[in-house]
């Protein structure tokens, strides 16, 4: 292919599950010209309402690879450490910020051949990847997709309904038996801890095996999505972003971190022996990844590299929304920059694509680049 061919080629994300998601990923080349890369990214988020991410040309390259990861994490909870299904599943769930499919209800759904060729086809790919030995398909995969209980198209899987009973493979038989008593200690506590992040830091703060539990698997996450910059991105936000479009998540790895703490997060990452590569070891726990703390009040913000994934025209929209609405309300400066990033996270790009009329009016109406340079500072 010719040099000036090159630069007008990149590749998105084209399978029949990528065009259902939300997540449009774009993987430029060392040749792309980033111009290209900014109109497609616009076109996207515009005019087809998706949430675009940018990644590197890697095995998976994001969403899969980082929640593939996650689901075989959860598995070992299990298969090293004694935990059912039944509590996996709970674990890992609505309880955490997950689909309530969790971890073995998901992979049911997925389809287990499916899920055994991913395993398999994902670790051969990794030859370089220093958790490499996690992409191992699991022994109850195997044998329950030898026998041919592949989930939910055969009805049968890791779970199967039973005269309207769901109920969990037992290997040790083969048989299919009903939930045993779920064996965590702290679970109604955690529950009545309040919302998401107040649930995620009652987990990573307890002492009995749930909260055991939730470190190994999460933590563990963390360090890896943290490993794999810039292998596969050169953004957290894009971690962020891919694994919340493409898995159903409502935060991502980043942003559980910044709620749980910066250095209590690493502190406990060295107590683990996880290691972290640079970048991260010298994040500033001041401001962190996506959250910052002023006179008690907690403004999600976007980060730096969230910021620049917006196109100008978006940047402007979501500023001058903003503007018109205090202005309308008789509201100050102030609460204008208190307010701004607030806006900014809740009107993500992807939401755009169902206003474009509103880009088009701020575009048109030649206020566009006052309200970019004043969202800019």
């Amino acid at each position: 292919m010719r040099t000036d061919q090159r630069h007008q080629n990149i590749p998105v994300g084209r399978s029949r599950r990528e065009l259902q998601q939300q997540t449009f990923p774009i993987i430029p080349g060392t040749d792309t010209d980033p111009d290209i890369v900014t109109r497609i990214s616009e076109y996207a988020r515009v005019h087809l309402g998706k949430g675009v991410v940018v990644a590197k040309d890697s095995p998976y390259f994001i969403g899969n690879r980082i929640g593939i990861f996650a689901l075989l994490l959860a598995m070992s909870e299990r298969s090293e450490y004694g935990f059912s299904m039944e509590e996996v599943d709970t674990l890992t769930g609505e309880l955490v910020g997950h689909p309530r499919s969790a971890t073995f209800r998901t992979a049911d759904v997925v389809g287990l051949d499916v899920m055994k060729a991913v395993i398999d086809n994902l670790g051969a790919a990794v030859e370089n990847d220093e958790s490499k030995a996690v992409f191992t398909v699991p022994a109850e995969l195997a044998e329950l997709v030898e026998q041919g209980s592949l989930g939910a198209k055969t009805r049968a899987g890791y779970y199967q309904k039973v005269d309207g009973e769901i109920r969990s493979w037992d290997r040790s038989d083969g048989e299919y038996k009903s939930a045993p008593e779920l064996d965590l200690p702290s679970l109604s506590e955690i529950k009545a801890s309040g919302g998401l992040v107040s649930r995620l830091r009652a987990l990573f703060h307890d002492e009995t095996k749930v909260g055991d539990s939730f470190r190994r698997t999460t933590l563990g996450l963390l360090a890896y999505a943290a490993r794999r910059i810039p292998e596969i991105t050169d953004s957290p936000a894009s971690i962020d972003q891919a694994i919340k479009w493409g898995f159903g998540w409502k935060m991502g790895p980043f942003e559980i971190w910044d709620a749980l703490g910066i250095n209590e997060v690493r502190d406990c990452m060295t107590e683990l022996g996880l290691s972290l590569p640079d970048w991260a070891t010298e994040m500033d726990p001041e401001t962190g990844v996506s959250v910052m703390e002023k006179k008690n009040h907690k403004i999600w913000a976007l980060t730096k590299a969230a910021f620049e994934l917006l196109t100008k025209r978006e940047r402007c929209v979501s500023f001058g929304l903003v503007l018109i609405i205090l202005i309308a309300g008789g509201l100050d400066i102030f609460a204008l920059v208190m307010v701004m990033p607030v806006v900014m996270t809740i009107i993500e790009p992807s939401h755009l694509g169902q206003s474009s009329w509103i880009i088009n009016f701020f575009e048109s109406s030649g206020i566009e680049n006052v309200l970019f340079w004043m969202a800019a500072v």
